[in-house]
């Protein structure tokens, strides 16, 4: 059952979730609002360098990206990849 677009278990419903991630696109730069698209679209979850390959730039124009973001709220951590080189692997929150 859904209250305002929150479960009863206190998670967002997904329409409620795009309402909200529309709302916090006007208020993002162009490139942080791209990375956040970029990993959305990636299926919620992707490291800097899945969104880099994906939006076709290098890795040093998204990083700063991710740092804002997650100092913002934005993005969190979710895990670390168990590959060499380690690679931090975020979520939309």
């Amino acid at each position: 059952m859904y209250v305002r677009g929150v479960c009863m278990n206190g998670n967002l419903s997904y329409q409620a979730k795009l309402e909200a991630f529309s709302e916090v696109k006007k208020t993002l730069g162009k490139r942080q609002k791209a990375v956040l698209q970029a990993i959305t679209d990636l299926g919620g979850m992707a490291t800097s360098f899945e969104v880099a390959d994906k939006l076709k730039l290098p890795i040093n124009c998204v990083s700063g990206r991710f740092t804002e973001l997650r100092k913002k709220g934005y993005i969190t951590e979710l895990a670390h990849t168990r590959t060499k080189p380690k690679r931090t692997i975020y979520t939309v929150v």
